[in-house]
């Protein structure tokens, strides 16, 4: 539940607040702004597929774990390029690619998840569940950063700052998930040191 959050918050920060930064204080066009995001869409179309295999030798958990940490890098990078001057090419650029690695990877861990403890009568309703809380998520993280971005700006208008702060309350949330990743991934290993083997999903 933790890591599906984690994974709206990094996605809801790109889709929503940083179109809207990209247009509203670095007064782009849409086509431009949409442009902006192509570093991201390469990058997840070559870490989906790597984070398959990655799969077949570490636990979801791990990588779902790993996943959450790199978004957490790609968040912390936007926030910190805001209110830079050069923000694009110092911060953007380089936390775009890392959330388009970790965005897709963490969805493919978190997909596998879904449907690892159900019978093959309950996968249906375990993937319904599954899409039920992420929807869930992502609007509760359109709302939250909606909120913060419009209530830290004068007279409603967005400034640098609200959307800086708006991206470092994205990666403060991706990092809880990771963290949870991380002591769950360590509480399976205290439970059974056998899932260190690999090719085990768990």
């Amino acid at each position: 539940m933790i890591g599906i959050s984690g994974r709206a918050f990094a996605s809801t920060a790109l889709v929503y607040t940083a179109l809207l930064y990209f247009q509203q204080v670095r007064h782009l066009t849409p086509l431009q702004a949409g442009a902006a995001f192509l570093p991201l869409s390469g990058a997840a179309v070559l870490a989906a597929p790597l984070a398959g295999r990655l799969l077949t030798i570490c636990p979801w958990r791990a990588v779902a774990a790993g996943a959450q940490i790199v978004c957490t890098a790609g968040l912390c990078l936007l926030a910190l390029g805001a209110t830079h001057s050069h923000g694009y090419t110092f911060f953007f650029l380089p936390g775009l690619l890392l959330l388009g690695i970790g965005i897709a990877s963490a969805a493919v861990s978190l997909n596998l998840a879904a449907g690892l403890e159900a019978t093959t009568d309950d996968q249906g309703a375990a993937y319904g569940a599954f899409e039920t809380v992420r929807n869930t998520a992502g609007a509760l993280a359109v709302a939250t950063l909606a909120a913060i971005t419009t209530s830290l700006a004068p007279v409603g208008l967005p400034t640098p700052g609200s959307y800086q702060a708006a991206f470092a309350a994205a990666a403060a949330t991706t990092a809880v998930a990771a963290t949870a990743a991380v002591m769950s991934r360590c509480h399976q290993l205290r439970k059974s040191p056998d899932s260190k083997s690999s090719g085990s999903f768990r």
